[in-house]
């Protein structure tokens, strides 16, 4: 049984795809978040990130995120998200040009997570409406996403997941545009802290010139309970 989860979460994202992309890159994300729960099943959270692609030689993008999520019942949540990006324009001819140009998303989650007690797979599933738009062009570009995430608790510390991810693209163009396949580990760290390692790959679909970008991530969390001081007479 063992061995059937390891090639699993192993083999998953180079079975992503057996055709052959267009253009190809090499991608690093690094981040860090914050989140604060209360104790009215609330939960507000922060992220900072930062990607580097153009086969790790260039800054892709950096932004942040507010998240605000809410446990309706046990299992389920729903969520609202706000990110604001930075692009450095360096394809540009003239350097006022190649100054940022920045973009606003707002996304709209629920997700439901299927568990058993003393039974180490859950599985969790996620829909997301998003919509951005780029400062810049005025462009606005809306997708529907779709992502299914298996978690294996192997250990007290360490958690194998790997996930599936559709992205179909509205703005009356309704066809799905990628696909993304994600393998990777939760490391607990202590109480407060993780830290997530993973490898990822974004393939592009229905485009004039299909992308595939190999991703490695890095991120780092912290979070903390925030809990009413008790009144003592």
């Amino acid at each position: 049984m063992k061995k059937f989860l390891y090639s699993i979460f192993i083999l998953l994202p180079f079975l992503a795809s057996s055709q052959a992309p267009d253009l190809t890159d090499g991608e690093v994300w690094f981040g860090a978040s914050y989140k604060l729960k209360f104790e009215n099943k609330l939960e507000v959270q922060l992220e900072e990130q930062v990607r580097i692609h153009n086969n790790l030689d260039q800054i892709k993008k950096t932004f942040t995120e507010l998240s605000i999520g809410y446990e309706v019942f046990k299992d389920f949540e729903v969520g609202f998200k706000y990110r604001f990006s930075i692009f450095p324009n360096s394809f540009a001819e003239n350097a006022i040009d190649r100054s940022n140009f920045n973009t606003s998303r707002i996304s709209l989650d629920a997700s439901y997570e299927f568990d058993k007690k003393n039974f180490p797979l859950s599985l969790e599933v996620r829909t997301r409406f998003q919509d951005a738009k780029e400062h810049y062009t005025d462009q606005k570009i809306t997708f529907w996403r779709n992502k299914f995430s298996l978690e294996w608790e192997a250990s007290k510390n360490i958690t194998p997941f790997v996930e599936y991810e559709s992205f179909f693209r509205l703005n009356k163009k309704n066809e799905f545009r990628q696909d993304r396949y994600t393998a990777g580990v939760e490391w607990r760290i202590n109480k407060e802290m993780d830290l997530s390692t993973f490898y990822r790959v974004d393939m592009e679909t229905n485009k004039k010139l299909n992308g595939r970008q190999n991703i490695v991530g890095i991120m780092f969390s912290y979070s903390m309970d925030y809990k009413k001081k008790e009144k003592i007479d």
